[in-house]
């Protein structure tokens, strides 16, 4: 939508979206923990991090925070299949 719409009397008013910052947003419903994928794919952890330190958010990557100091990584369904095929140029 443009920024000024024009009305039907021909006047130009700000349009529905003016002013704000169009994103996109995710439509992710559900993530699987690094030790979850690791399980999955029968390797390491330790090989699912170095696989996963190319990867960013735009890959499906996510970091899980819990309460005190725990993290974790977790992958999307998208981000599983990125980490696929790092998996394939760590090994």
């Amino acid at each position: 939508m443009p920024l000024f719409a024009r009305s039907r009397l021909g006047i130009e008013t700000p349009g529905r979206n003016a002013g704000r910052v169009s994103s996109q947003r995710n439509k992710v419903h559900s993530v699987s923990t690094l030790r979850r994928v690791a399980s999955e794919l029968g390797v390491t952890e330790e090989a699912i991090w170095k696989a996963a330190e190319g990867l960013d958010t735009e890959d499906g990557l996510i970091w899980v925070y819990d309460v005190g100091e725990e993290q974790t990584l977790a992958f999307t369904d998208d981000g599983i299949e990125e980490l696929q095929s790092a998996l394939k140029n760590y090994r």
